[in-house]
């Protein structure tokens, strides 16, 4: 059995991103003929229906892209809006992020979980783990996510966060 700990501090949900100025939020998407590039996994989500439903637009004109690769679309102009996670380490000033202002997208509040055998056989862990409570920002796993996919090893930027936490 596994239990729930606690929230990290941040939330990973989908989000829309474009490179135009002009589409500050999801409802401006419906004022505008835009081409739209997803990956394989967010259009089968309960997420992709819920966002036209609603927001009333429609995502008639999407290609399916490789995760890797919808940056270099959205770059390149081949389409005008991707999907990608909140904590993507890519997102920049350079792109606008579309808030859902409705909450219609789910939630997902990063948690710690661990099994209940693991924690009874190491009481411990939990309270180590728990100094990571609430501790984790969006913008500190952005931060974190861009470092690793900048060559950095995730054992390494662990490690310098939680030293830059003076945990």
């Amino acid at each position: 059995q596994i239990e729930a700990l606690f929230p990290f501090g941040f939330e990973n949900n989908y989000v829309l991103l474009t490179k135009s100025p002009e589409i500050l939020s999801l409802q401006d998407l419906k004022m505008h003929c835009l081409t739209y590039g997803f990956d394989p996994e967010f259009i089968t989500r309960p997420e992709f229906t819920t966002l036209q439903k609603c927001y009333d637009i429609s995502f008639d004109n999407f290609s399916i892209i490789d995760t890797s690769l919808l940056y270099f679309a959205l770059n390149s102009g081949a389409v005008d809006v991707i999907n990608t996670d909140y904590t993507d380490g890519r997102i920049t000033k350079n792109y606008h992020l579309l808030p859902d202002i409705k909450k219609c997208l789910a939630s997902y509040a990063a948690t710690a979980y661990a099994s209940i055998k693991t924690l009874q056989l190491y009481p411990e862990i939990q309270q180590i783990l728990l100094q990571l409570r609430n501790k984790i920002s969006v913008d500190e796993m952005r931060n974190m996510n861009r470092a690793v996919e900048e060559g950095a090893s995730f054992e390494s930027v662990a490690h310098n966060f939680v030293k830059s936490l003076r945990l």
